[in-house]
């Protein structure tokens, strides 16, 4: 710009100052007009130059379109995660990576992946499932105070039998008959001596519970009658003969009961019954009560009225002086009902009761 005015003034010697000057501001009006087209010129083209460096800045190599959106806080978790984004899609398919890294929703892994062990396809069984609730009562019931070491009955089926009499104190034969039925649920027997024109009999009625046979009453009647009456509630034995009462244990039996009792306990366990088993139990008479103590004794095989028969014989030996022995014999081939009883007192007297017969099992 500098030559250019002093060519213009060398060109112009005669011009006056007011010349001079006017002629000078043109020429610098002119310049400014040059220099202002550059600087038009550079921000017409500033755009285009932005768009270029914001393409750079934009631009990556290698990822889809759609990792231009913003960025999920699962995906800024780790790089893990974002190398298999698709396995999570694939339910058909588990990934057991996926599953080692804890991924929920991946299908559940297989059952040998399991840190329990093995999976089970089926549901486990309750461990109380054998044997059933009843039986495992009865056999695992704790032994009962009074002895008794039976813990299941097997009850023979209503029958009457008919016995042969053979005493000491009458040279004559006699007879008896004991009749026996129950429903499951109660029970009534009878036994009835015969001798000439004299009568004795004896009966026993109850329930049939978790005990066997649970006597209520038991009567003996000859010119009289004497019962004696178990009191369950109370816990007691009363008698009417107004003899002292007494404590009712666990299972006691009366005098008729009694061998009954015996062949359902032998006939539902006999394997708990050798040779030198001793059993205790209460047994109840016409006017008092008092503890028993039987003693297997053994196979015996015995000739009887109504033939031969294989038997299992028991044995009550005396513990006070004026207490009576009694041998009773039970028949396995009928259901071990008495087969032979057999009393004898302190004085010798006996009375032997020998089976005859047995009418159907009904």
């Amino acid at each position: 710009m500098s030559q250019s005015l002093v060519h213009s003034l060398q060109a112009l010697p005669g011009m006056s100052l007011a010349r001079l000057l006017l002629l000078t501001g043109a020429v610098l009006a002119a310049h400014l007009l040059l220099l202002g087209a550059p600087r038009l010129h550079f921000d017409s083209k500033a755009p285009a130059m932005g768009r270029a460096l914001s393409t750079r800045t934009i631009v990556r190599p290698g990822p889809s379109p759609a990792s231009l959106a913003p960025p999920t806080p699962r995906a800024a978790a780790g790089p893990e995660r974002r190398a298999t984004p698709a396995r999570p899609r694939k339910p058909a398919q588990p990934s057991t990576t996926a599953a080692a890294l804890g991924d929920t929703s991946v299908a559940a892994p297989p059952p040998e992946l399991s840190v329990l062990g093995p999976t089970p396809t089926e549901p486990l069984a309750p461990e109380s499932a054998s044997p059933e609730p009843a039986e495992q009562e009865a056999v695992t019931r704790p032994p009962r105070e009074d002895g008794v070491s039976a813990r299941l009955y097997n009850f023979p089926a209503s029958a009457r039998l008919s016995y042969e009499i053979e005493a000491d104190r009458f040279p004559y034969t006699a007879s008896a008959a004991l009749e026996w039925q129950h429903d499951s649920k109660s029970y009534q027997a009878s036994m009835t001596i015969r001798k000439l024109v004299t009568v004795r009999s004896q009966t026993s009625v109850g329930s049939i519970g978790a005990d066997g046979l649970m006597p209520t009453r038991f009567a003996d009647r000859s010119r009289n009658e004497v019962a004696a009456h178990f009191d369950r509630d109370g816990g007691k034995v009363t008698f009417s003969a107004n003899t002292p009462e007494a404590e009712l244990l666990t299972a006691a039996q009366d005098q008729l009961s009694l061998p009954l009792q015996l062949a359902a306990m032998v006939a539902a366990e006999p394997e708990k019954f050798g040779r030198g088993t001793t059993i205790t139990i209460q047994v109840v008479g016409p006017r008092q009560a008092s503890l028993w103590l039987l003693t297997v004794e053994g196979p015996e095989t015995l000739a009887l009225p109504i033939g031969e028969l294989g038997t299992l014989k028991l044995q009550r030996n005396p513990r006070q002086p004026y207490d009576q022995k009694v041998e009773l014999w039970l028949a396995p081939s009928h259901g071990y009902l008495p087969a032979r009883i057999r009393l004898t007192d302190p004085n010798g007297a006996y009375l032997d009761q020998k089976l005859q017969s047995i009418e159907g099992l009904y």
